[in-house]
């Protein structure tokens, strides 16, 4: 029975299934190899990049389509490499070719771009198409394929009503991703082949672009209804549902103009690649249609049924949202400024959290008090899952609630005022710091990403030169490897900023590239560190044959410092391809273990020289997209791994801590109690990321009660003796000028910060001066004692520290290489990998912490990922090979359920070592022949070998296994 895919790429023009390799295949392009169509990919481009020269293609489109297509393909630069082709199309072009059919490009596309699409695609013989004369499309198309081949001398594949009349004198017709009513009318002449349909749905793909998801942001409409009390009005209702549409409609084009004019960007990011337009699943003139007719609907509704204020507030927010899209977004000052005000929405969350929900639990302060908690709790939870600087938005807006509403208990109709108030000065704060800090002391993240770049790869250097030159020492190697993953895990925050201060879109996607290759450089120097103490314990004489590839290897290393050096790379490359053993050979171990040292030290070249690439195209603003070298299939992109099970204690700490405080509070009945309640929720919630927080949390107290004493001298000492406002200014702004200049320091941050923001907010003069001690002691020792609380409720309840993190991250990965046993997709696989790499990152400090040997978990996660190269290529593999192969799989994964099971590592059973050799035996040349999937089987089986039994390689064959060797620590030779 014939595959599906060879059902889809059937050939026409057989008979008795031998292809007539006389008749030629025509192509269109627009629409048909490609997802897309270049007429509107060259405006949507000549519009943004010169949108001052819009009028030229009216004055193009005034003389004709064939100049205007010139003048658009000449005055744009489109990279044909990014388009979105039609892999079915493709694949069908591809079988042609492999039975020698001739294939012809006929497009009315402009002939520029048609020759550098045939040029990178190399799969077509002759290019036809427009010129800035001639239109080539429909009837001048047909008739100059008639002239040449005759009627009925040609297949056409096409998708067009332009394409009709091609298929008309065409021998075959083959319809790809047709539109509207052209199937129908290509089926009704009688010569349609096949049809290649899109397997792509418009509805889910019109639902992406639109981002209906996104509308939920607009039920802060609804707000002041709820504010007001006014939800029972049917007509405020009504119009607040019509408001949300039209702010609906009118955000919709916004997001839809944005992805038009970002496609090039778009195309060029591992993810956003997959949006409808740069994918293709949506063209560009579908969306240049629905852009005005959303405008059209959102502003009709505003005017006639609104009232005009309405109107002009959707009209301001439309035309800021788009000079932001077009000019704003681009520049860094004012992206800062954005940014910060993005951020006080957050703070209006809460704020408006506050108001809704104080005046319905105001008389069962218990109940409040749990509302309080879990709205912290419940935003606490989400912050925890980002790692970049936007987590700290969703915090804010979960204990801004607690310092809103938990003040106005006892006089609940005064939650709105308070809230605008708490609102208007954070958003004031915020908007004057970004003001002046982007004005007057733009401090840029670049230099500092490229100092903790160089940083890294001047550890990472030391660190492969000692492993390639077998000059290692056990102390240098665990400092090196720690100072890196430190370097490494400081990047993540600071490549999610780069793009708010004006870092150009290729800039950040080479940060992001280069930091998802430095996370593959420590288990790839462990794996060849591995096969070379193996190598020079079993085969010295091999070794010998190594080392000059090893010095050669050593010398480029140290070369790479002032560029990448692909020449030398290229001559190493050589050099290992020169070394490799036979495919004969490699059955026997000897030369194996060599195959497997080459392999390692090759992917070590080429993951470095991908590095050097990306740090000098960064480092020189090189905006020309990245090629790589080294490639993968595990290489995918960087998922963090949450251990949500620890997330969720801690935040659940954090809300019995809030209820808890709240209590005692109301039990008490202190009047300033609140303050404590507040503070204890901001503490718990600022270090709940943290594995041991009390030390910081005591931090936070010993500071805050120094605040304290600060803002008795200011409000006893230094105030009562000013007597205008620039005395007043004076005397806040030398010492807080002074101190805040320390906070850029790291050991002084903490410190000073809260010194800073706890002395001004304790002085408490927004309306007017009060030097009343016993009010000033019993509303500012509230502070100090909700920290107190907080720090003695963190050690009772989270008394574990860096120990259970460890031990978890450890059960973590023995459970990934315990589930391998089990069906899993590729992407699955890739999805594990990647999570594991990251979780290595997060377990290799901690463990540092608890001085604990760093060397185990890189050998484990080597483990894991031997075992993902194994089910990948296993499938590939004879029959009888896949048994004995799946039977490692399953003991490897049955002796980490075991160690998962006892709570601690297991000696490694001893049949595993002969269940690899049978493996290994079953994947001979004679076995397996010119398989390609042989190669990375055996040295899947190496490196599992290595991993796993460190120490084995060494025995003689024959030997007697007693007692495993002891490995080495950090791969120094023992």
């Amino acid at each position: 029975m014939r595959s599906l895919l060879q059902e889809q790429l059937f050939m026409p023009g057989t008979q008795g299934g031998v292809l007539e390799v006389d008749t030629p295949l025509v192509v269109d392009l627009d629409g048909t190899l490609l997802r897309s169509d270049l007429l509107f990919e060259t405006a949507v481009a000549f519009i943004r990049g010169r949108p001052l020269q819009v009028f030229r293609i009216f004055t193009w489109l005034l003389q004709g389509k064939a100049p205007l297509k010139q003048g658009l393909a000449l005055g744009t630069d489109i990279d044909v490499a990014l388009l979105p082709y039609d892999a079915a199309v493709i694949a069908y072009i591809q079988t042609s070719r492999q039975h020698g059919r001739r294939v012809v490009m006929a497009t009315a596309s402009h002939e520029t771009l048609a020759n550098q699409i045939a040029a990178h695609l190399q799969m077509f013989d002759q290019v036809w198409a427009s010129d800035g004369k001639t239109n080539l499309s429909a009837h001048r198309k047909r008739d100059l394929l008639v002239s040449h081949y005759g009627e009925g001398g040609f297949d056409y594949i096409g998708n067009s009503r332009d394409d009709l009349c091609i298929w008309k004198v065409s021998r075959k017709a083959i319809v790809a991703s047709p539109l509207a009513g052209v199937e129908r009318a290509a089926r009704a002449q009688g010569n349609v082949e096949q049809v290649i349909k899109s397997t792509s749905s418009r509805r889910s793909a019109w639902y992406k672009a639109l981002r209906l998801h996104q509308w939920l942001k607009n039920t802060l409409i609804f707000v002041p209804l709820l504010a007001a009390h006014q939800v029972q009005s049917t007509q405020l209702l009504l119009d607040g549902l019509l408001a949300f549409l039209c702010f609906g409609l009118c955000a919709s084009s916004v997001y839809l103009l944005n992805d038009l004019l970002d496609l090039a960007d778009d195309r060029h990011h591992r993810s956003k690649r997959e949006r409808p337009f740069a994918s293709g699943q949506l063209s560009i003139e579908s969306g240049l249609l629905v852009i005005p007719l959303l405008l059209a609907a959102a502003f009709a509704g505003a005017a006639i049924m609104l009232p005009w204020q309405f109107a002009a507030v959707l009209a301001a927010y439309y035309l800021l949202t788009l000079v932001y899209s077009l000019y704003l977004k681009r520049h860094m000052a004012v992206d800062v400024i954005v940014l910060a005000m993005l951020y006080t929405t957050r703070i209006l969350a809460g704020a408006a959290a506050s108001v809704l929900l104080v005046p319905m639990f105001v008389q069962t302060p218990l109940l409040l008090a749990i509302v309080v908690g879990l709205w912290t709790g419940t935003l606490l939870f989400l912050s925890l899952h980002l790692r970049t600087a936007n987590s700290y938005a969703l915090m804010l807006a979960g204990y801004t609630m607690p310092l809103i509403s938990l003040p106005v208990v006892d006089n609940p109709q005064a939650v709105f005022d308070i809230a605008v108030s708490r609102t208007e000065e954070i958003f004031l704060g915020i908007i004057c710091a970004a003001v002046v800090g982007a004005m007057f002391w733009p401090r840029r993240l670049a230099p500092v990403f490229q100092a903790t770049t160089e940083k890294w790869f001047s550890d990472a250097s030391t660190y492969s030169q000692r492993f390639i030159s077998r000059t290692c020492q056990p102390e240098e190697i665990g400092a090196l490897r720690n100072s890196m993953v430190g370097s490494f895990n400081s990047l993540e925050m600071m490549i999610g900023q780069l793009s708010h201060e004006g870092a150009r879109k290729q800039t950040v996607r080479n940060a992001n590239e280069l930091r998802g290759r430095m996370i593959h450089l420590l288990p790839v120097i462990d794996a060849l560190d591995d096969a070379l103490w193996a190598l020079e314990r079993r085969t010295p004489e091999l070794l010998a044959s190594l080392k000059p590839a090893l010095q050669k290897a050593c010398d480029w290393l140290e070369s790479t410092a002032d560029g990448p050096q692909r020449e030398q790379w290229q001559q190493l490359h050589d050099e290992l391809e020169r070394l490799q053993p036979n495919s004969t050979q490699l059955d026997d171990r000897d030369q194996l273990l060599l195959s497997n040292t080459l392999f390692r030290l090759g992917e070590w070249i080429d993951l470095w020289l991908d590095c050097r690439t990306l740090q000098y195209a960064i480092k020189t603003d090189d905006q020309s997209p990245w090629r790589a070298v080294y490639r993968h299939w595990r290489l995918g992109r960087l998922t963090p791994f949450l251990d949500r099970g620890l997330m969720l204690y801690s935040v659940t700490s954090t809300v019995l801590a809030i209820i808890a405080a709240s209590v005692l509070w109301i039990l008490l009945g202190w009047k300033d109690g609140a303050s404590a309640v507040a503070l204890a929720a901001v503490s718990c919630s600022f270090f709940a990321a943290m594995d041991d927080p009390a030390p910081q949390i005591y931090r936070f107290f010993f500071w805050t009660l120094l605040s304290v004493v600060f803002a008795s001298l200011y409000l006893f000492v230094v105030l009562p003796n000013l007597h205008d406002f620039p005395m007043l200014v004076l005397a806040f702004a030398v010492p807080f000028i002074c101190v805040g200049t320390l906070t850029v320091q790291p050991r002084f941050f903490l410190g000073t910060l809260l010194t800073i923001v706890n002395t001004s907010s304790f002085i408490s003069i927004q309306s007017a001066y009060d030097a009343d001690f016993m009010n000033f002691l019993n509303s500012n020792l509230a502070g100090p004692a909700g920290l107190l609380f907080a720090f003695i409720w963190t050690l009772v309840f989270r008394p574990f520290g860096v120990e259970l993190a460890v031990k978890r991250l450890t059960r973590f990965s023995w459970r990934d290489i315990a589930s391998l046993s089990e069906d899993a997709s590729l992407a699955e696989h890739r999805r594990m990998g990647v999570q594991m790499l990251d979780r290595l990152m997060q377990q290799l400090p901690r463990l540092t912490l608890t001085a604990q040997d760093t060397g185990i978990a890189l050998r484990e996660l080597r483990v894991a990922l031997n075992m993902l190269d194994l089910l990948a290529y296993t499938r590939r593999a004879t029959p009888a090979a896949q048994v004995l192969l799946r039977q490692v799989i399953d003991e490897v994964s049955g002796y980490f359920k075991h160690c998962r099971k006892a709570g601690e590592r297991l000696p490694a059973p001893r049949g595993l070592l002969m269940a690899m050799d049978r493996a290994r035996r079953s994947l001979t040349a004679q076995e397996m022949g010119d398989n390609p999937a042989r190669l990375h089987l055996l040295h899947a089986l190496s490196g599992l070998r290595l991993a796993l039994l460190p120490g084995v390689e060494i025995v003689t064959v024959g030997g007697e296994l007693t007692e495993q060797l002891p490995h080495n620590i950090d791969g120094a030779p023992l």
